[in-house]
């Protein structure tokens, strides 16, 4: 009886133990962004992501095996992180140097802590030993004459792309360095190539005057691309952000990113308005404010043309949270930059931003301009985005090196990647849609030792594919490796492509509009300079939309506010500048 009660027992826990394994499911894909390497030997950078159900983020984890295909493996472990709705969510980053010739398929194995498993294949890829040296120079043909000479200036950062003519696959990247230098490889052979610069939206290449080169590759072989400035107005640009610590005077800190994007220099004027219950109390970086009046911030700054690297200004300020703050109330602030008089892009001119005080902050992030509407980020379509990556070194000795990984999303268009400022000399290394920022030898100090030097940042700009479908969503999460450690892994940004929106080329410029009473109790009016037709969004600290208004010919409108609740809000108008953005309500 008992032999028969323990294979009983037996046979229940095995039927339990394969119904908990059939609740579980892992889901992989992974790619590697090039189809072609050169020369040998050469680094795959393989990403990816997955999706689980069933499993827990706090406790699970999925083991991933990599073999690349030429007789090598990877194992390594990859963190579950909270995907809402039962799903959880994991990254998959690996890199591995390729010593032979030869096509290769790297195969991907994750399982989880039950064993259940899923495997994915990346694409093929080609290893040459047989290959040919590119390079060049990017510059501004001051004089006209299509050659670098002394009365020229070097541009960093411009992004060079080599293209099969045939079949239109991308076999090489290239970006240029501080002396405007490229240096590239390509498989050699009796193919023709095509290899073309991105001279950014406000500069065209004008040597050679075709744009291009195609030329079938024998030896090594260099290409010069001579650029010329296209426009007559400039295009400021403004990010700000801030963290505030608990009440009773202690301290936070707040940025600022001001960009000249344009090959226009212009003297433009930042201004930052700080939440009532923060003060400003000094600076920790960069130039005092030109004025400081109540809790508004304005500095006056000369931007010269971008690429240069006086086209952006890095400001870091600290600030003093008032004792009769509430803990874990809303904060809000708001930033803009001017002159909107001749700025080709006025859409990225000003910027507005909720912080919980107290409340804690993650010092490795990255961040999306425009952030879009509500909690899915809703922007129009053909939108423009920049991003930003924030770094700290938080451990307790220096970081000798750094380097930064990030897959572009398929849904932004690789050709027009931008390079736009960092903190520290850094290099891009371009592999198809995947992106290693190198920060070679940066020396960046602790955050014990200094904790104002401790912090690092990078930014780039990005144009969106065109004809993207309604709700198309735009991810990007970026790793950041500190010397040999694990990677940390950035919060995920996302923008949802919403049509009725309306493109964001067609501007609407509403100067200088007003908002009173402010502070409201049942309701409030925005008034215009002049008419506009959009839709207006009025946002919770969450950002979630409470309200949507439609606005046709208006000069102003009357918002009731009687059902909403005290505190803080957010008015946002795609293609419409809004001058004064919050709103507070009184209860």
């Amino acid at each position: 009886m008992k032999k028969l009660l323990h294979s009983s027992l037996l046979l229940l826990t095995v039927l339990f133990a394969g119904s908990l394994k059939a609740q579980t499911t892992i889901s992989t894909t992974v790619v590697d962004s090039m189809s072609y390497y050169c020369p040998l030997p050469a680094t795959s950078f393989l990403s990816g992501w997955g999706t689980t159900t069933g499993y827990n983020d706090v406790t699970d984890n999925m083991t991933v095996q990599i073999f690349w295909g030429d007789g090598q493996d990877t194992t390594f472990t990859a963190d579950l992180y909270d995907g809402g709705m039962l799903v959880d969510n994991f990254y998959i980053w690996a890199n591995h140097s390729y010593t032979m010739a030869g096509t290769f398929t790297p195969m991907v194995i994750s399982t989880g802590p039950d064993g259940n498993d899923d495997t994915a294949y990346c694409n093929p890829l080609t290893f040459s030993g047989s290959c040919i040296m590119l390079d060049g120079y990017a510059y501004e043909d001051n004089n006209a004459n299509c050659v670098f000479d002394g009365g020229d200036m070097p541009l960093q950062w411009i992004t060079v792309k080599i293209t099969d003519v045939t079949t239109s696959a991308v076999v090489g990247w290239g970006c240029t360095d501080a002396t405007g230098h490229y240096v590239t490889w390509v498989p050699s052979g009796s193919t023709s190539y095509e290899i073309t610069a991105y001279s950014g939206a406000y500069n065209t290449v004008v040597c050679p005057s075709a744009g291009s080169y195609t030329f079938v590759p024998s030896g090594s072989m260099s290409f010069d691309f001579g650029l010329a400035c296209t426009t007559t107005g400039h295009d400021l640009s403004v990010w700000a952000q801030s963290w505030t610590d608990v009440p009773g005077g202690t301290s936070g800190f707040g940025y600022v990113h001001a960009y000249n994007y344009s090959c226009i220099p212009v003297t433009g004027t930042i201004t930052v308005t700080l939440d009532p219950n923060v003060t400003y109390t000094g600076m920790i970086m960069g130039a005092a404010p030109t004025s400081v009046v109540g809790n508004v911030l304005t500095w006056t700054h000369a931007f010269d043309a971008w690429p240069l690297s006086t086209s952006t200004t890095y400001l870091q300020y600290s600030t003093s949270t008032l004792t009769t703050a509430p803990v874990l109330g809303t904060a809000f602030f708001s930033a803009s930059i001017d002159p909107l008089s001749g700025d080709v892009n006025t859409t990225n001119n000003s910027t507005a931003w909720t912080d919980i005080i107290g409340g804690p902050y993650d010092p490795n992030s990255k961040e999306v301009l425009p952030a879009g509407v509500g909690a899915a980020g809703n922007v129009a379509p053909d939108t423009d985005f920049d991003y930003i990556i924030h770094f700290q070194n938080c451990g307790t000795a220096e970081a000798i090196n750094i380097y930064i990984m990030d897959t572009i999303s398929s849904n932004l268009d690789m050709s027009t990647f931008q390079v736009t400022g960092s903190s520290h000399a850094m290099t891009p290394i371009i592999n198809g849609n995947i992106i290693r920022f190198d920060f070679p030898s940066i020396h960046l100090i602790d955050s014990v030792a200094n904790e104002p030097l401790s912090h690092g940042w990078l930014s780039y700009h990005i144009q969106s594919n065109s004809g993207l479908a309604n709700g198309t969503q735009i991810k990007n999460t970026a790793h950041i490796y500190f010397d040999y450690n694990p990677a940390v892994v950035t919060n995920t940004t996302l923008n949802t492509i919403d049509i009725s929106m309306g493109a964001h080329e067609l501007v609407v410029e509403a100067n200088n509009n007003t908002l009173f009473p402010n502070p409201a109790t049942n309701n409030f009016t925005v008034q215009f300079d002049e008419a506009v037709t959009g839709t207006l969004f009025m946002l919770d600290a969450s950002g979630k939309t409470v309200k949507q208004i439609n606005l046709n010919a208006d000069k102003s409108v009357v918002i009731s506010t009687i059902e909403l609740e005290g505190g803080f809000y957010a008015l946002s108008m795609p293609g419409v500048v809004l001058k004064q953005n919050r709103i507070q309500v009184i209860k």
